[in-house]
């Protein structure tokens, strides 16, 4: 009986910190949660701030290139890059492209 009564007390303090550790347990789960919450929160901050950074960037270049070159009239870019044709309009150049054979099926 003395036994039993020694198992009863065990099992009594067994209980009472099983359920100390299980509360300890279930705080530090939800603790875990919150932070990966904070995680994903901060990770899309990063990526939203690399893209802003990214598109800065890429205005800023625009911008340092146009005041380099200065204002370009179409006719003249299209010259320099087509100097001896005239340049098309878009819908021409657009009716050509699709008006032309490829060059396996062209006579000659």
């Amino acid at each position: 009986m003395e036994k039993l009564s020694k198992l009863a007390g065990l099992d009594h303090q067994n209980a009472i910190v099983f359920s100390v550790l299980n509360g300890e347990i279930k705080t530090i789960e939800n603790k875990l949660d919150e932070y990966y919450s904070r995680f994903e929160k901060l990770e899309r901050t990063v990526d939203w701030i690399g893209n802003y950074v990214e598109e800065q960037t890429v205005s800023d270049l625009e911008e340092e290139v146009k005041k380099k070159l200065g204002p370009i009239d179409r006719n003249d870019f299209l010259r320099q890059i087509y100097p001896k044709e005239k340049p098309m309009r878009i819908e021409d150049r657009i009716f050509s492209y699709f008006n032309e054979t490829p060059d396996d099926e062209r006579p000659g």
